[in-house]
């Protein structure tokens, strides 16, 4: 299923106070992974920045991001961000209503993707694609179209 972020949302990420600037500045990032466990509290989120660059392409691969869950980064997380609190700004794609996600799974992914990063979102959008494909059971990814960040 996929949804787009409401409008609000970048207004909001500006005016929230935040645990470490380093996290605010990840989640205003085009192009990102977010990992939340059972409760529905994020566990991880992988921004675009933090991804090994190559030859034209991020290699979010070299991540393992969608292969070792619970991640074994030591990311800067807020236990206070949580998919309940997400599901405010996420708008179905299909009807425009708001997210009701509920975690079923052990961890539940929100892949952010936005038009203007072109290629890249598709690599990222494929690569989580063939991820949950190798392992349905583990969890859910659902995909968010992040363009309204810049509006």
């Amino acid at each position: 299923e996929g949804y787009v972020l409401d409008t609000s949302y970048s207004r909001d990420l500006l005016t929230a106070k935040w645990t470490s600037d380093a996290l605010q500045h990840a989640f205003l990032q085009p192009l990102q992974v977010r990992i939340y466990d059972r409760k529905g509290v994020l566990v991880d989120v992988m921004p675009n920045c933090n991804v090994p660059p190559g030859f034209s392409n991020l290699k979010w691969e070299d991540t393992h991001v969608f292969d070792s869950l619970p991640t074994r980064r030591d990311r800067m997380i807020d236990t206070t961000l949580t998919l309940a609190n997400e599901g405010h700004y996420l708008r179905r794609l299909t009807d425009g209503s708001v997210s009701t996600i509920v975690p079923a799974k052990e961890h539940t992914i929100l892949v952010f993707w936005t038009y203007m990063m072109g290629r890249q979102s598709r690599r990222l959008v494929e690569l989580a694609k063939d991820a949950k494909a190798r392992h349905r059971d583990d969890y859910d990814v659902y995909f968010v179209v992040a363009d309204n960040l810049y509006h």
